[in-house]
């Protein structure tokens, strides 16, 4: 059966059926020797990169009951495994895709996504079937990789509220320093989201083998990644991503269209809820009684400002009802988080302080957890330790002005490895800029990156580091050092 669609809608047909060939085709393409172990789980598939070492099933079980904590603590059902097929058959790859290419001349209508030449696209609304699914995948299951670079598993779809889904893979690496190199970002821990296969193919295409032989693992939008080190708030914020996404999916919303404030916000609620954190409460109060507003929140306070949001929209409206905003893409939420301020600021009025709630509020203004990142390979261990006992609540306004005379004095010249991973670093200002309301601060950044640059290339550390230290104040930390 043949898909009738416009000259307009033609050209997003050729495109999706590229992504889609892409992905079929990504575990039949001989590679390097094996650098994953690929288990299969209750709502998907583990991908453990070059992380033999790690506790399978521990992981497993922290996993599988944290997704049974975030969908019953918004009260929704959790999504049911397909039991008939708790170990998903290996196939041949190469047979597979060839299979399936030649499927896909033939009965376009049963391999592509539904929304393909639909008017409606995947979100606006309700859909009886899942639109980013196809017939197929529905019945057959999702290629993930397999034992080895000869076979895939086809891993079959979970139900959720009368939909076939998407499994979740969740993909697991030995650190993040692992991590953020491979993804060119040092500014985050883990991420909810997979890897576009246009992003896959460019590394391919452009000689990046051994990337390319990483990223192609996760080219699927239900997909977790993460450190080996990753602490349970963590993968509960990135599992309650996953189902914020699968509720705007079902009700026709789109999770990737609200302000981040909403989406990290709901995320952090949830996980600090489960676990009994509420160190949001103190900093997004220091915000809120020292004058601020919900107009123009700095960037390094969106978790903990986003997550006083969501709870005082949950106290007011209940559960249900926010949920329904989540997912209502008539809700203008650009109108709607400034009308709060006033409640908002009434919410955190009484909240008391410590010394140690002052200085934990500084350091994340600061963002000094990410200073600690980006300054990673040459970092003194004291300066290290300073910022844990910040971020726990147990440090003071000295601690910061040690940090920062300890992170200004010169190390000593580097290695050319130490070199090329502060190198590596370098666009993760740009990364930070982009998510900045402050107007000014790309033209500085602009300027500083240019300069971190020369010095690199001619191997100037002295200059470098200098410039590096400049850049850490007025892009990363310019809201509390300014």
């Amino acid at each position: 059966m043949a898909i009738v669609v416009s000259l307009g809608e033609a050209v997003v047909v050729k495109k999706v059926l590229l992504a889609v060939v892409l992905v079929v085709t990504l575990f039949a393409v001989g590679s390097l020797a094996k650098p994953y172990t690929s288990i299969p789980w209750l709502y998907g598939a583990m991908i453990l990169v070059q992380t033999p070492s790690v506790d399978q099933q521990r992981l497993i079980d922290q996993a599988s009951r944290a997704v049974g904590d975030v969908f019953s603590f918004w009260d929704l059902p959790t999504p049911t495994p397909d039991t008939g097929r708790a170990t998903p058959p290996q196939t041949d790859s190469q047979e597979y895709s060839d299979t399936w290419s030649s499927m896909l001349t033939q009965s376009p209508s049963l391999m592509l996504p539904r929304w393909v030449g639909s008017s409606q696209g995947t979100s606006g609304a309700l859909q009886e079937a899942n639109p980013c699914l196809s017939p197929w995948e529905e019945e057959h299951g999702i290629a993930f990789p397999g034992e080895d670079e000869e076979h895939l598993m086809l891993v079959p779809c979970p139900t959720w509220r009368g939909w076939r889904i998407m499994p979740l893979s969740i993909g697991v690496f030995p650190s993040r320093e692992q991590l953020n190199r491979l993804f060119r970002n040092y500014t985050f821990s883990a991420f909810f989201g997979g890897v576009s296969p246009m992003d896959i193919y460019r590394a391919q295409d452009t000689g990046q083998k051994e990337r390319y032989e990483l990223l192609r693992l996760f080219p699927y939008r239900a997909t977790v990644i993460m450190s080996a080190d990753y602490r349970i708030h963590l993968l509960v914020h990135e599992l309650t991503h996953w189902a914020s996404w699968l509720w705007c999916e079902r009700n026709g919303g789109d999770l990737f269209s609200l302000p981040r404030l909403i989406i990290e916000g709901f995320a952090d609620y949830t996980a600090d809820s489960l676990m009994h954190d509420d160190s949001w409460t103190r900093i997004a109060a220091a915000w809120a009684q020292q004058g601020g507003d919900l107009t123009d929140v700095p960037r390094p306070l969106t978790y903990q400002v986003g997550t006083s949001i969501v709870s005082l929209l949950v106290q007011e409206e209940g559960k249900d009802s926010f949920l329904e905003m989540l997912s209502d893409p008539a809700v203008d939420w650009d109108a709607v988080i400034p009308s709060l301020t006033p409640k908002w600021r009434a919410s955190l009025g009484d909240v008391e302080f410590s010394t140690g709630d002052m200085s934990m509020y500084r350091a994340v203004l600061q963002g000094l957890a990410l200073c600690r990142n980006l300054l990673a390979p040459v970092l003194p261990r004291e300066a290290y330790d300073i910022v844990d006992r910040l971020y726990d609540g147990r440090g003071t306004m000295e601690d910061i002005d040690r940090f920062w005379k300890l992170v200004s004095q010169i190390p000593p010249k580097p290695s050319e490895e130490i070199w090329q991973e502060m190198i590596a670093r370098i666009p993760s200002f740009m990364i930070v800029q982009s998510k900045d309301s402050d107007p000014d601060i790309r033209m500085v950044r602009a300027r500083l990156q240019v300069k971190l640059e020369k010095y690199a290339d001619n191997r100037d550390w002295q200059s470098f580091y200098t410039t590096f230290i400049e850049a850490l104040r007025k892009v990363v930390a310019h809201y509390g050092t300014g």
